[in-house]
Formats: structure tokens, C-alpha cells, sequence
């Protein structure tokens, strides 16, 4: 089932649609912040709540690296949950999160 872009656009992806796995080079495309996340400005969801389940770090790069609107994510290590963000703010400390930003 490919991703979903619903009215107020949220893309929703279910978990067969997820890439199975990503190269290392989908890594160095992004400048990394560790420790760190940004608080909203998420792009996708599944089942109504924010982020994507089940993924790994890999993955979460390739799924913002191929989303136009992805300016970052941050990926949640403990619970293996990716969020892709629209906007780059001001971020805050989140022991659990890899925060990473597209390079220009």
C-alpha cells in the first residue's frame, strides 16, 4: 500500500509500505544532533498518531531523504519510531532521539 496524503497533509504509510532496508550512504546525507528532537511539525503518521513504528535508524533517513517536504527527522532508539519534520527549529534534549538534518 503506498503512503497517503490525507486533507491537512498527513501522510499515513502502513507498516508494509515501509522500506525494508537503507544503505549507510542514506546516512551521510544528513548532519546529526544527538541526544536531540524538535517538538511537532510532523509529516507522517500512522494509525492517528505521530511518527512511523518499527523502523530502524537506516530507514528513517531513507524515508526523509525521499519525502520532498522532510527537512529532518528524529528517530526515537528506544521505541524504534521514526518522525519526519517540515521545519528545522530550535531543538531540545531527548536522550532517546537521533536527531538528523538534511545537508543542503
Amino acid at each position: 500500500m503506498p503512503p497517503v496524503t490525507d486533507a491537512a497533509g498527513t501522510t499515513r504509510m502502513s507498516r508494509d509500505a515501509l522500506p525494508r532496508a537503507a544503505p549507510r550512504s542514506e546516512l551521510s546525507k544528513f548532519e546529526y544532533r544527538h541526544s536531540r528532537d524538535i517538538e511537532g511539525h510532523d509529516i507522517s503518521s500512522t494509525g492517528g498518531k505521530p511518527g512511523i513504528p518499527g523502523t530502524t535508524h537506516e530507514v528513517c533517513a531513507q524515508l526523509c531523504d525521499g519525502e520532498p517536504r522532510c527537512k529532518a527527522y528524529s528517530f526515537d532508539k528506544w521505541h524504534a519510531r521514526c518522525f519526519l519534520k517540515d521545519r528545522v527549529v530550535e531543538s531540545y534534549l531527548e536522550p532517546n532521539s537521533v536527531l538528523g538534518v538534511k545537508k543542503p
